[in-house]
């Protein structure tokens, strides 16, 4: 018996642009030019949703705001204040932003369980992803 194949193809829309991330838009690959400075806004919390983010162009910060009128996006992967990225694990945020210190390919992983935002991300340089 052959093997079937399902949704193996991704879905990637690159932005350039202001852009209100939309629930459809879930299992999404974004592609960041960060020519200039633009914001992308996640939509409202709700269980299932996932989105990559993926740095084409890193010469001005891009900023993926949760939406949330408080914190509510949480930094996984961490096991120590010291280890490189985004801040120390668990403690929620309201930005993630992909720095001009980012290299092309870095990225951020964002899972939403219903009561908020996961975030894992990887970059080759140091604040490749802050937040505020």
């Amino acid at each position: 018996m052959g093997r079937v194949f399902f949704n193996t193809r991704k879905n990637v829309h690159t932005l350039a642009a202001n852009y209100q991330v939309l629930a459809s838009d879930s299992g999404k690959v974004f592609m960041l030019n960060g020519a200039g400075a633009f914001t992308v806004t996640l939509p409202t919390i709700e269980a299932g949703l996932f989105y990559k983010f993926i740095a084409l162009d890193t010469t001005a910060d891009v900023a993926i705001n949760s939406g949330c009128s408080a914190a509510c996006i949480d930094l996984v992967g961490k096991d120590s204040a010291a280890d490189l990225g985004p801040s120390t694990a668990g403690t929620a945020v309201t930005n993630l932003i992909m720095e001009l210190a980012a290299h092309e390919g870095t990225y951020v992983n964002l899972y939403c369980d219903g009561t908020g935002w996961y975030a894992e991300s990887m970059g080759s340089a140091d604040a490749s992803v802050t937040t505020s």
